[in-house]
């Protein structure tokens, strides 16, 4: 195989591991469906059901000097995250989560074309056990599977899929937290999280020749979260370190692989509730974003989002 076109199709491969964290597997976003905090008054809440309008910008530069690659991409998405939790007991629940959006990729240089796609995220189902320390100190563990809603590529991919990942994901994450002071009116806690997920090989075709798989590989979130809440009002803002690792491309007699790279995210975001709003049940309402910042590619992005939810 051509040297250059060997290249090409890795870096390829590299500008899709950007992707492998679309808007349903946003760790920071995901936070808004965690919203045990600002329901302590109320007892054993059942069915919990969020929908949260987002809007996502990113702009990258996908430089090779050595096949000549030069690509400018502005990438933009809209729509809406739904999540349903049923809470089983005051330790054990369980979530599905998916999304409908609208993405559009700008991309020229080398290689200019654009592109969209509306459509279904991936669906990610998720159930997860808390345990208790006392009153200042909470766990939780969960396990995690995604499937994509739409499996076929074209060629409009081939910087990225549009709307949801392609690929069959596993995971689980961990979450502790100590609270260092709680009263009715004001409570002031600490967070950190960290959560690994993998994606399955598959084929790639017709962006990647016949008999070739993507290798997605693994992506692992680490983070850190000071939230305070005041009366019935949370506001969050933290840190996450996302690690993206094992990615490639396997070619018929070759395989390529990406060096681990890193992003970097700060996010901020406010939740209040209404203990007795619509269909006179529990409301949460609020709004959030959060900024990314990648060195490979000079990839940075802005997500938005504001977001509902009723408490069954």
């Amino acid at each position: 195989m051509n040297h250059y076109f060997k290249i090409f199709i890795l870096s390829l491969c590299t500008s899709n591991s950007l992707y492998g964290v679309t808007l349903v597997y946003n760790l920071r976003v995901r936070r808004i469906f965690n919203i045990s905090l600002i329901l302590e008054q109320i007892k054993k809440p059942k069915l919990i059901l969020s929908a949260v309008p987002i809007f996502f910008h990113r702009d990258s530069n996908i430089i090779n000097k050595m096949s000549n690659i030069n690509v400018c991409e502005k990438r933009t998405a809209g729509g809406s995250l739904l999540n349903g939790r049923y809470v089983f007991s005051k330790h054990w629940f369980a979530e599905i989560t998916t999304g409908i959006e609208k993405d559009h990729g700008e991309f020229t240089g080398t290689d200019p074309f654009c592109a969209s796609r509306t459509g279904f995220d991936d669906v990610v189902l998720t159930v997860g056990y808390r345990h208790f320390l006392g009153k200042k100190v909470q766990s939780i563990v969960y396990g995690l599977v995604g499937f994509p809603t739409r499996k076929e590529v074209t060629l409009a991919d081939r910087f990225g899929p549009l709307v949801g990942t392609r690929f069959n994901n596993i995971g689980f994450g961990l979450e502790g937290s100590y609270n260092f002071f709680g009263e009715l009116k004001q409570s002031f806690s600490a967070i950190i999280q960290t959560r690994f997920i993998h994606g399955f090989n598959r084929k790639w075709f017709p962006i990647l020749p016949r008999g070739a798989t993507i290798q997605p590989g693994n992506f692992t979130d680490i983070l850190g979260v000071l939230q305070y809440r005041k009366k019935k009002t949370v506001f969050e803002a933290g840190y996450d370190l996302t690690i993206f690792s094992q990615q490639g491309t396997n070619l018929l007699n070759q395989e390529l692989r990406v060096p681990t790279f890193v992003r970097h995210s700060w996010f901020a975001t406010v939740k209040h509730v209404i203990l007795k709003a619509v269909f006179n049940k529990p409301f949460v309402f609020g709004a959030g974003f959060n900024i990314n910042r990648a060195k490979r590619f000079d990839a940075k992005a802005f997500v938005g989002w504001v977001f509902g939810t009723i408490v069954f």
